[in-house]
């Protein structure tokens, strides 16, 4: 009976995952949460293509889309934080009329 060996994760699909994870976490951080997000999408082609290239011995597709997801869902946070404050800073400098 031959013993074929256990995919281990690989570390890029890992880092991936960390990085969406803290992406969302910090997705109100000055903008610390968006260089997380851009930094895992950029990973994520290169950890396809590693583990695509293992012949079965690397695993983490899971946890590369995982990681895309949540930065992705990070990147539209962040968004729309900013656009709720570039309008409130619109209405505060203009505020309305009044009963005058």
């Amino acid at each position: 009976m031959a013993h074929t060996p256990v995919p281990r994760s690989s570390s890029k699909a890992t880092v991936i995952l960390v990085l969406g994870i803290a992406a969302l976490v910090l997705c109100g951080a000055y903008g610390v949460g968006l260089v997380c997000a851009i930094v895992a999408l950029a990973m994520a082609p290169g950890a396809r293509r590693e583990i695509a290239g293992s012949r079965g011995s690397l695993s983490g597709t899971g946890m590369i889309q995982a990681g895309v997801i949540c930065s992705w869902v990070a990147i539209g946070l962040t968004i729309v934080a900013a656009a709720v404050v570039v309008v409130a800073l619109l209405v505060s400098k203009n505020p309305p009329m009044m009963g005058t």
